[in-house]
């Protein structure tokens, strides 16, 4: 508690000493320099908590977990004076980067036709720390590859930090067999549709249960 200071001493008639202590409380959090990122995304995952003396320790890992969302080319936290004697105010400055991601390829041949890809993604869906992406395949000829993928993830749905990922696709690939000594098999196409949810929570600081429904065909 590195805010934490002996602000009077005192010496009383018995002989006892008396050290008054100011704690260094939180008083408050403010976030800036975020323009597309909402401020709560960011103020979720703090680990110091308003009201209590400021923790050094709290501070650290709050300043990991914002850097670890990937929303963000730098990120500063430093605590400034608040309003009462003592008491603080955790300033959380930030500059954002993008988030999103767009690909796209296409190709001719005489064999397969048309074939291309598109694929679209944010991983700070307008701001609310939210996943989105779908990717989709095209071609020309039914026998080739084609499909979609589509996934969204939502991290937060309570306070308990439990996440939630949704997943369908429909898919069909060329897929390769190898044996244990790496030589060819065989070659074939795959089709695989079907969706997922995955619930997670954490149990602890850095770990994390995970629970799966899955519902796929593959042919």
């Amino acid at each position: 508690y590195v805010m934490a200071k002996v602000h009077d001493l005192d010496v009383k008639e018995d002989g006892k000493l008396v050290l008054r202590v100011n704690e260094g409380i939180l008083e408050g959090i403010k976030v800036k320099g975020n323009k597309k990122t909402k401020d709560y995304v960011i103020i979720r995952e703090v680990r110091s908590k308003v009201g209590k003396p400021l923790n050094r320790k709290e501070v650290t890992r709050s300043y990991q977990r914002i850097n670890n969302l990937g929303f963000f080319e730098t990120v500063d936290v430093k605590p400034a004076p608040g309003v009462e004697p003592n008491a603080f105010v955790l300033e959380i400055d930030v500059k954002e980067r993008n988030t999103g991601t767009f690909g796209i390829g296409a190709g001719y041949s005489s064999s397969d036709g048309v074939v291309g890809m598109i694929s679209l993604g944010d991983r700070n869906f307008r701001g609310t720390g939210d996943a989105v992406s779908i990717s989709l395949e095209i071609s020309g000829r039914d026998t080739d590859a084609r499909g979609f993928t589509f996934s969204y993830t939502h991290p937060w749905l309570d306070s308990k930090q439990t996440s939630l990922n949704f997943q369908i696709y429909n898919r069909r690939y060329r897929y390769n067999d190898y044996d244990t000594h790496g030589d060819l098999v065989e070659e074939y196409m795959r089709n695989r549709k079907g969706f997922e949810f995955t619930l997670g929570r954490p149990q602890s600081e850095y770990t994390t249960n995970y629970l799966t429904f899955r519902n796929r065909k593959d042919e």
